[in-house]
């Protein structure tokens, strides 16, 4: 047990001010005790068991220094066993660095026919690099040549074409219906055939993946702050292994929390009701404008007195009376206003006849516009119907393209990681059994080796 005999000393002098001379007058024999002790010639132990003949105020300073010693002894001890931990996030790079990796591509693949183009990363932080589009095409060229030697024709199912692309990529990316017996007929592929004889095809799929990686790698921690760009290229290849792999049990309740929290109930439910209130809100404002309808805009107009207006013409004239009983006077009087009379009956006829026809006339129009304005809301249900269905459907796109969002999320989550578990431990293998060292330097090895004399122009 190596001790501080300086430390010891002092701690013995500070915290025991009336220590008794002859301790104080033994510390030189003390010192020399002790620094046996620090060099591990004398196991400290077994002496202080062997210190029963000492003074109890001596054995219990000495058990009281040793307590001290011990628990400063472990705060170091404790703060190493921190600064393993902390080395023990980042295993699998500093493993892989030490082991040999001998299956690099030939650079001649960089100007073969059949080379992919490649394409640059985006950028998502200042603090990682991008990588060039020579950088993903040497990329692709190395992870090609390491699982099929560049073979498009490769067919091992659940693995086909030059990159060995798995299944379920094929299946996240809808080339495979989501049981992954047939191609969807995407991008013009419907057989396996098709597919292995159609390189580009591959390399845009192969380009796709590592596209979408480089983003949620960096979101998962796999790839971190200040990664170089061999790290970043050999954490990409790394998930490339992983693109089979399958979530755990916390992933998928996670996952399934995180779709059902991203639909938003009220998105559908709003569209939908705005569909459904649009036929009735749009026939109302044709028919009731102001506010009134047809039948009560006819009925004031039959109710406002104009076929009255005769009635009273008629109860306003003289009311007479016999004409035999009268003067001659009152004859002529009575024969002028009976004329009187016969005109005005015949004038208020002729009124009465002339404002009902009015009336009947503006009834019919009225009648009219109705039947006419019923008409439009006949021949616009149809489309008012049409435009429902179409919200209905815009709502459940809508839902459809948020599903297929956070599905696409979830499915670049998982090798990004699997990715990230590798770094930190270093343990995870494949489902071929490959370790995740291989694929790791097989990325440093393109951007090394392959990426290194390609010129490009740098990205921004």
């Amino acid at each position: 047990m190596p001790i501080n005999v300086t430390e010891f000393i002092n701690t013995a002098v500070k915290n025991n001010p009336k220590a008794n001379a002859e301790v104080k007058a033994g510390a030189s024999t003390a010192a020399a005790l002790f620094s046996s002790l620090q060099s591990g010639g004398v196991n400290a132990s077994t002496l202080f068991t062997l210190t029963d003949n000492l003074p109890a105020s001596v054995k219990s300073n000495i058990s009281s220094f040793t307590s001290q010693i011990t628990g400063n002894i472990g705060s170091p001890s404790a703060a190493a066993g921190q600064q393993k931990a902390s080395a023990s996030k980042n295993l699998g790079p500093e493993q892989s660095r030490n082991q040999p990796f001998s299956q690099g591509a030939t650079r001649d693949l960089l100007t073969a026919v059949d080379a992919p183009i490649g394409a640059p990363t985006p950028k998502v932080k200042s603090t990682i690099p991008q990588l060039r589009e020579s950088d993903i095409k040497s990329l692709m060229i190395q992870i090609a040549f390491m699982e099929t030697a560049g073979d498009s024709t490769y067919n091992t199912p659940p693995r086909i074409g030059k990159y060995a692309v798995h299944n379920k990529t094929l299946i996240n990316y809808g080339y495979k219906f989501s049981n992954g017996a047939a191609f969807t007929g995407k991008d013009g592929v419907t057989t396996e055939t098709e597919f292995t004889f159609d390189t580009n095809v591959q390399d845009r799929i192969m380009e796709k993946f590592l596209l979408n990686q480089y983003q949620a790698c960096i979101k998962a921690g796999a790839i971190k702050d200040n990664d170089t760009k061999e790290v970043v290229a050999g954490m990409l290849a790394v998930a490339y292994q992983f693109q089979d792999a399958n979530p755990s049990l916390q992933q998928g309740l996670s996952s399934a929390t995180g779709l059902m929290g991203s639909l938003g109930s009220a998105d559908t439910a709003g569209l939908v009701s705005a569909a459904s209130g649009l036929e009735s809100s749009l026939s109302s404002s044709l028919l009731s404008g102001s506010g009134a309808s047809i039948e009560s805009v006819t009925n004031n107009v039959l109710s406002s007195g104009i076929s009255n207006i005769e009635k009273n013409i008629s109860g306003s004239l003289p009311q007479l009376g016999s004409i035999a009983s009268a003067t001659l006077s009152d004859k002529k009087a009575i024969t002028g206003i009976s004329s009187l009379t016969t005109a005005a009956t015949k004038a208020a006829e002729s009124v009465k006849a002339a404002l009902t026809s009015g009336v009947e006339g503006v009834t019919g129009q009225l009648k009219i516009a109705a039947g006419k304005l019923e008409s439009v809301k006949t021949a616009l249900a149809p489309g008012l119907e049409g435009s429902a269905a179409q919200l209905k459907t815009a709502a459940a796109k809508i839902d459809v393209s948020k599903l297929k969002a956070a599905g696409d999320d979830f499915s670049n989550s998982l090798p990004a990681n699997k990715a990230k578990d590798w770094r930190q431990n270093g343990k995870e293998k494949d489902s071929q059994g490959r370790p995740g060292a291989l694929f790791y330097n097989a990325g440093r090895f393109a951007i090394q080796n392959l990426s290194a004399d390609v010129s490009t122009e740098s990205l921004p």
